[in-house]
């Protein structure tokens, strides 16, 4: 699978504009191709939110009840996430070194709910994002990403539950057509191998409507 982007910048942009707009418009694009990339990977991890059906037959899944989104008032989210775990430890993964990736928006509900309960904030409040993670909670690294589908939250095995070939590494190219333009270009070639669905376990309807 092949993920490109490019621009084009008028040779007068170049040399008129206050800011390096060829250094950010390089930037734009090979974030774009890499969230094109995590995207993907994402689609794949969780087979495209297929649960449950015969499409994902070994993939856990959880369904937040009604009443339990995590941002409500009602929420259960350290059971939720222990559920997970308990899935994936049945099917005899090491549950050890999990990790979730939410949304944003999920992110904002898991620290709220902790403050109003009281229970882990200090650990979890004082942790710094580093490449999108954001501590631990029951054992379990909070990784944030853009790319999660709303209202679902995915916990894996981290190194285990799938493999990213890369055939061509996030590569640009600068191509110059002299006093005229600067095109930019970047590419990345590779597939994500779903290897053991049973070192995943996906969780929807995270969020509600607000009413609770």
């Amino acid at each position: 699978e092949k993920y490109g982007l490019e621009d084009n910048i008028f040779w007068e942009d170049i040399l008129s504009n206050d800011v390096d707009v060829q250094a950010r418009t390089m930037f734009r694009i090979s974030e774009g191709v890499t969230k094109a990339v995590d995207d993907a990977i994402w689609n794949v991890l969780t087979e495209d939110r297929a649960f449950p059906s015969a499409a994902a037959p070994s993939t856990n899944s959880i369904l937040i009840a009604a009443t339990k989104h995590w941002n409500g008032t009602s929420a259960a989210i350290i059971n939720d996430l222990m559920n997970a775990k308990q899935l994936i430890a049945e099917d005899n993964y090491d549950t050890s070194n999990l990790m979730v990736f939410v949304s944003p928006k999920d992110h904002r509900s898991i620290v709220q709910w902790l403050a109003s309960k009281g229970t882990q904030f200090p650990t979890i409040g004082q942790e710094m994002a580093q490449n999108g993670r954001a501590g631990k909670l029951v054992g379990i690294d909070i990784v944030i990403s853009n790319s999660v589908t709303a209202s679902y939250a995915l916990v894996v095995v981290p190194k285990i539950c799938a493999t990213w070939r890369a055939l061509t590494p996030l590569t640009t190219e600068t191509i110059t057509d002299p006093l005229k333009s600067v095109k930019i270009r970047a590419v990345e070639i590779g597939v994500t191998q779903l290897t053991d669905p049973s070192a995943v376990c996906i969780i929807s309807n995270t969020q509600g409507n607000g009413s609770e």
